[in-house]
């Protein structure tokens, strides 16, 4: 699969039923992954960044980053010590995609993500941005006061041999780092490169139950699944919903327009 052939949202629908079946999960009503509509008794499980600060009660503000096995493992490195004394976090992330990525979602996901691998609230942040507002550097102390700075940029052209989004999270202990990329390398690599008579054609398959999918849908699908599967996790995805949006929003009033 190509990196920019994405399905469409009944797939990503009769997936999430795929996993519902297959694991005997029970359904109480129906659900929705695409978009936000007036019906009452449908669940909307979506990206927190696309609702706004007030949720109706069938709204559930998904952290689909959380599923990600690469987020995941960077998470478990710091909590078994693997680096020791994490005192930097470096994140950076450039959108390709702007409809799929705009700067208010990789806002909220970025300072999420410094949370998440750190196990620390944000205490502090500080920021400054271009003139246009496309490029945006953060910085930020945690309650356990490691610092973390975010990078973002929205001033990167569509292309369709590059990924929606490139990013790169390091962490820094006083005794070793880790990163989601492999060491010299600028760009995230892709899973499988076939070179054709047509070609370069690049395969991002990541999830054997979820086979074709791009990798951020696999983290939406997922994502959903564990809403499901544990109840527990979405009063805390709602707590860390608000708390995120205030952040996301005082970055984002100071913006030009």
């Amino acid at each position: 699969m190509n990196t920019h052939t994405h399905r469409n949202n009944n797939d990503l629908h009769e997936s999430l039923k795929m996993l519902f079946d297959k694991y005997d999960v029970s359904l109480s009503n129906d659900f929705e992954l695409s978009g936000i509509t007036s019906a009452p008794d449908v669940m909307h499980l979506l990206p927190g960044w696309k609702f706004s600060k007030d949720l109706s009660d069938n709204y559930v503000p998904l952290l689909p980053w959380r599923s990600n096995r690469k987020f995941i493992e960077l998470k478990n490195i710091v909590e078994t010590q693997t680096i020791e004394d994490v005192a930097l976090m470096r994140l950076s992330c450039y959108s390709i995609d702007h409809d799929l990525w705009p700067l208010k979602a990789i806002l909220y996901r970025e300072l999420d993500l410094c949370e998440f691998l750190s196990g620390s609230k944000i205490a502090t942040l500080n920021h400054v941005a271009n003139k246009s507002g496309e490029c945006v550097n953060i910085v930020v102390k945690l309650e356990n006061g490691v610092l973390c700075s975010i990078e973002i940029g929205m001033d990167l052209t569509d292309s369709i041999s590059m990924p929606p989004l490139i990013e790169r999270h390091e962490i820094i202990g006083a005794r070793g780092t880790c990163s989601d990329l492999v060491v010299d390398t600028q760009i995230p690599q892709s899973s499988i490169y076939a070179f054709t008579q047509n070609g370069m054609e690049i395969y991002n398959d990541i999830d054997m139950e979820l086979f074709g999918y791009e990798p951020f849908e696999v983290d939406h699908i997922r994502s959903a699944f564990q809403a499901y599967q544990h109840p527990e996790v979405v009063s805390e995805s709602i707590l860390q919903h608000v708390h995120l949006y205030f952040l996301m929003e005082g970055v984002m009033e100071t913006l030009p327009n």
